[in-house]
């Protein structure tokens, strides 16, 4: 297991049952094109990666390929406060919420610049396009 500690400027607070929960940003992208964005806990302590918190992104079919490049899909069914968190770090702005197989959805554009400043491979993102392949 690598041991990455995570500098103060990029270590995030995610509201989560009364408490908040320390977490990192990581981006890559699905297959098909769209960008991900994985979040990682952190020790409070000590700011060393802990482990896998969860997705912030989805990849929904036929949805996915219909927004821009600096847009994503939130799962608010398994993180309610998702979007509260995007605002909240000035990550972007929400665009329109949408449903899919029973689930509501929603489309937020980034703050590509925001992004890259706090995420933890930032080599990956292109501020104008999104990710880079």
């Amino acid at each position: 297991m690598i041991i990455q500690k995570v500098p103060n400027e990029k270590r995030l607070e995610f509201p989560l049952m009364g408490e908040n929960v320390d977490l990192a940003l990581f981006v890559d992208h699905y297959q098909n094109g769209p960008l991900y964005i994985g979040l990682s806990e952190l020790d409070p302590d000590s700011n060393v990666i802990n482990d896998f918190f969860g997705d912030l992104t989805k990849n929904l079919p036929g949805i996915s390929e219909m927004i821009d490049k600096n847009e994503v899909v939130i799962d608010t069914n398994n993180l309610s406060n998702a979007g509260d968190f995007i605002k909240g770090n000035n990550l972007g702005e929400f665009v329109k919420a949408v449903s899919y197989n029973w689930g509501r959805y929603e489309v937020w554009r980034l703050n590509m610049e925001r992004l890259k400043e706090i995420c933890l491979n930032p080599e990956l993102l292109d501020p104008e396009t999104g990710i880079q392949r």
